[in-house]
């Protein structure tokens, strides 16, 4: 019985070494499948115009200072032709984006202490359209904002 049972496993270890070595060795190769088409290429990433600081008072319903913040905002730009025109328009963009900062409420409605960055956001994006033209800033990014004082 035992010799039956090893004259089995050695005709099942010769006859699936067999097998391999044709299938390594002898059998044709795979037709070469079609090459993958190339990725459509990606969109221009935007250009990013870096403002300095900019310093702006949250006022309560008194109109009283109760803090200061402090943002820090990147200018996306739609088309890269007006990137020399905006870095050399840099610091007139600034001042305007101070005074559109400083009329008006900065806060959250009912939340004195706090910043509103949506409506931050909206008031520096209609300046820069101003000061611009329409479309040459195609977005407004706040990388920071940090609260001071109060």
């Amino acid at each position: 019985m035992k010799r039956i049972i090893i004259i089995v496993g050695l005709v099942a270890l010769l006859g699936g070494g067999g097998a391999a070595a044709y299938f390594l060795l002898f059998a044709a190769p795979p037709e070469a499948a079609e090459p993958a088409p190339e990725p459509p290429p990606e969109p221009d990433a935007p250009d990013y115009v870096k403002m300095d600081t900019l310093a702006a008072p949250l006022v309560d319903a008194r109109g009283k200072v109760v803090r200061y913040v402090f943002l820090k905002v990147s200018l996306e730009i739609g088309d890269a032709e007006k990137l020399a025109q905006i870095e050399a328009g840099k610091p007139r963009l600034h001042d305007a984006f101070l005074r559109a900062l400083s009329r008006g409420s900065l806060s959250l409605p009912g939340q004195p202490g706090s910043v509103d960055l949506e409506a931050v956001k909206a008031r520096l994006m209609a300046r820069a359209a101003q000061e611009l033209g329409a479309g040459v800033v195609t977005r407004v990014l706040v990388t920071s904002a940090q609260e001071s004082g109060g």
